[in-house]
């Protein structure tokens, strides 16, 4: 049973990883965003430099280690400190999963074992009803799954110490409007 279930949790896990790219959360989509771009007090021209990022990562296929590498030549350092704070907030306790989060929590391998093994599980979870259900709209389908997902980040918290929780919040920063994002 054990090897049935990590079969298709390998099989699904591309497609969850690339579903995360489309939710928002990856750096380089937040700075394209003009309500980043503002908290961020980006210049015209690192404006027209992540315009650009954009389009090369689009037409060459850029993984998000590339982008970012590429972000951060872009940005100064407390704009890209500010953006991963906005990142944070944005996943909310799915951020858990992110190994620059682990590391800064400083969590125990054990820990971070029971992170992944509940995301994994909540994502097998959530590809599973998406096979089944039917939705109104893909806007409907779209705020399922977040409101899944936050549910989900939601129980990787539990999973945290109080103090790994305070500090984790910290992670985050000062609070972002993330209902401007829709914009």
């Amino acid at each position: 049973m054990y090897r049935i279930v990590m079969a298709v949790v390998l099989l699904v896990l591309p497609a969850v990883q690339a579903s995360e790219a489309l939710e928002g959360g990856q750096l380089l989509d937040l700075a394209r965003r003009s309500a980043v771009q503002k908290e961020l007090k980006l210049t015209a021209a690192q404006q027209a430099d992540i315009v650009a990022l954009v389009n090369k990562a689009n037409t060459a296929n850029l993984q998000a280690d590339e982008a970012n590498t590429a972000l951060e030549k872009v940005l100064q350092a407390q704009q890209l400190n500010r953006l991963r704070q906005i990142r944070y907030q944005l996943l909310g306790g799915a951020a858990c999963i992110d190994p620059a989060v682990q590391k800064a929590l400083g969590l125990s391998a054990e820990v971070i074992r029971r992170i992944q093994t509940q995301w994994e599980s909540d994502e097998l979870s959530l590809q599973m009803v998406l096979k089944v259900a039917r939705f109104r709209s893909a806007e409907a389908r779209h705020q399922f799954i977040l409101k899944t997902r936050q549910d989900n980040g939601k129980k990787l918290l539990d999973l945290l110490t109080q103090e790994q929780r305070d500090q984790y919040n910290k992670l985050q920063g000062r609070a972002f409007d993330l209902k401007a994002l829709d914009n």
